[in-house]
């Protein structure tokens, strides 16, 4: 078990904070209605070092150190810690102590596939819900071509350690092949470039741009229930519009995550980047 105040780990807690926010921790005051925004900033940079993984999984915080490190009241510090306690990302018990329980899945913003590095199998897996024929609303069919006129919905749940984090719908062509088991193995593998694998063997056609949307929107009743929390909370909606070489738009991904579950990331390398 790590602590906060083990010797070495305050400087790695401070220096992952003065990158954060770019100059040393600031006093944040209780003047102006500023202290509202104490707990806020507490909250953000746990839950942003629990995320990154200095704050590991197991790792025994201390609240003196954190309210030294951040320079924010004890008052606001574990008000941030109960809100962490709230979506189970620590576990606080009296006299034993507030311990990291959990951290946020990371989702690829890139990649159709949803995957986690960091998790193996079996802590993630996809499970299938249903893959059904229907002809396609107006909204979809404004978006994706239909050469067969009808459209296949596969629906699947993203699941990490036996909790479902997210729901994912696919819309594509009905004369398009079901995506197996065999596919998210290979996309865990070799991530986009299995991606243009299985695109080539499905569609036909080669893979051409990826188009990704993300925003918080209240879940809706069917898709709350299976994520197991209160319609209406709030959820990361993660649209992806796949196209192939020649321009056609061929599949519409929407996946929905828990928003106290999740973090949606991408890594840049800023070498590939057009000048």
């Amino acid at each position: 078990m790590i602590s906060v105040g083990d010797q070495g780990h305050d400087a790695l807690l401070q220096g992952e904070l003065t990158t954060m926010l770019g100059q040393e921790p600031v006093v944040v005051h209780s003047t102006g209605g500023r202290a509202t925004t104490a707990p806020m900033r507490a909250y953000d940079l746990l839950r942003a070092l629990i995320r990154k993984g200095t704050l590991d999984v197991d790792s025994q915080l201390d609240e003196v150190e954190i309210v030294n490190s951040l320079s924010i009241s004890r008052t606001a510090v574990r008000l941030a810690l109960g809100a962490l306690d709230e979506r189970g990302a620590v576990r606080r018990r009296q006299r034993a102590g507030t311990i990291v329980t959990s951290r946020p899945y990371r989702v690829e913003s890139n990649l159709i596939l949803s995957q986690d590095p960091a998790l193996p199998p079996p802590m993630l897996e996809h499970r299938f819900f249903s893959d059904r024929i229907e002809h396609p609303p107006q909204a979809v069919a404004a978006q994706l071509d239909f050469p067969s006129g009808k459209m296949r919905v596969m629906t699947d749940a993203i699941v990490v350690e036996g909790e479902t984090i997210g729901i994912r719908v696919v819309y594509e062509d009905s004369a398009t092949p079901p995506m197996d088991k065999s596919f998210h193995g290979m996309a865990r593998k070799r991530g986009r470039d299995a991606l243009a694998v299985i695109f080539l063997q499905r569609m036909g056609s080669e893979l051409g741009a990826i188009t990704t949307h993300v925003e918080a929107v209240p879940c809706e009743t069917r898709t709350a229930r299976l994520l197991g929390i209160p319609a209406k909370s709030p959820v990361l909606l993660r649209e992806q519009l796949v196209r192939d070489a020649s321009g056609k738009a061929r599949l519409l991904s929407q996946a929905y995550y828990r928003a106290d579950r999740c973090t949606i990331a991408a890594d840049i390398d800023a070498g590939s980047r057009r000048a």
